[in-house]
């Protein structure tokens, strides 16, 4: 950082305490660095969290859902999350949504079915507004392996 950072005109951090980091490592005058905090929760977000029930899973109490969001990447890792929802499965009734879509798509799919839990599970592609759908699930997973900002 401190030898290449100085040639560059603006810098973008996650968070007010990134940017810290980066100026007191660089030395760099504070107008170098912007702070573009992700994510931001507006009253639109709220908003969107009240919309329609999405799925007839997420209306139905006393099975929880567990929800996984993201591209369908290797970096996601959501063949972990299917294999540990299928063991979770054996011993808790649950149901498993992931949102988005990728190239892995095939690959979960065929895994799911081959551990036996395609009953509970559902993938529905990208969805406009997921906030609909954390806001009633029991359960949101991060399962990447890696994450810039999660």
């Amino acid at each position: 950082m401190k030898l290449f950072y100085h040639h560059i005109e603006k810098i973008v951090a996650v968070s007010k305490g990134v940017a810290d980091d980066i100026l007191s490592i660089t030395k760099l005058p504070p107008d170098r660095v912007l702070v573009v905090s992700n994510p931001v929760v507006t009253p639109r977000v709220y908003s969107m969290a009240r919309g329609a029930i999405p799925h007839p899973w997420l209306g139905e109490p006393g099975i929880p859902v567990i929800i996984g969001a993201g591209r369908l990447t290797k970096q996601k890792d959501f063949t972990t999350l299917i294999r540990v929802f299928a063991a979770v499965r054996k011993k808790r009734d649950c149901r498993l949504v992931i949102l988005g879509e990728g190239e892995q798509r095939g690959i979960l799919v065929s895994l799911a079915a081959s551990l036996g839990v395609m009953d509970n599970f559902y993938m529905p592609g990208f969805v406009t507004n997921p906030y609909s759908w954390l806001a009633r699930c029991s359960l949101f997973v991060l399962s990447s392996k890696w994450e810039g900002s999660s």
